[in-house]
């Protein structure tokens, strides 16, 4: 059977001894270490997702800024195509105005210009038909 002698106990008392020891000095700074690691770890983990989101958030900001851009440009542009045409209607119709006046000027000039020319007729008419009256008379 197995006998303890001293030697057992004295080995069993380094290894403990050594178990505490390590334990001390090595595993406990090691495991504490380890741990530090491990919160470090954690809270950088936690702390890129914290950023994630927050870059998220900031492009779903920027996003609706752009779609706000977008439609506030699409508004200015329809404003300015229909000012556009408000105004080309105006100038068309001031156009169309001034043609009829001048249409008007025109007609008014021509009637003064056929009544003068008719004026002038008669009188050459009257001139012509005293001269043929003379002709065929003498």
């Amino acid at each position: 059977m197995l006998s303890i002698d001293a030697s057992f106990i004295a080995v069993f008392l380094i290894v403990w001894i050594l178990v505490l020891f390590l334990s001390k000095v090595l595993f406990k700074p090691l495991t504490k270490l380890m741990s530090e690691r491990d919160a470090r770890i954690k809270s950088d983990i936690e702390g890129a997702r914290n950023a994630l989101a927050a870059a998220e958030q900031d492009l779903q900001e920027v996003e609706n800024r752009i779609r706000a851009a977008r439609t506030e440009a699409v508004a200015l542009q329809e404003a300015a195509e229909t000012d556009a045409l408000q105004d080309k209607s105006r100038m068309l119709a001031e156009l169309g105005e001034a043609c009829r006046a001048q249409g008007l000027a025109a007609r008014q000039e021509l009637d003064k210009d056929a009544a003068r020319i008719k004026e002038e007729l008669r009188s050459q008419t009257e001139l012509l038909a005293e001269k043929i009256e003379e002709r065929l008379l003498h």
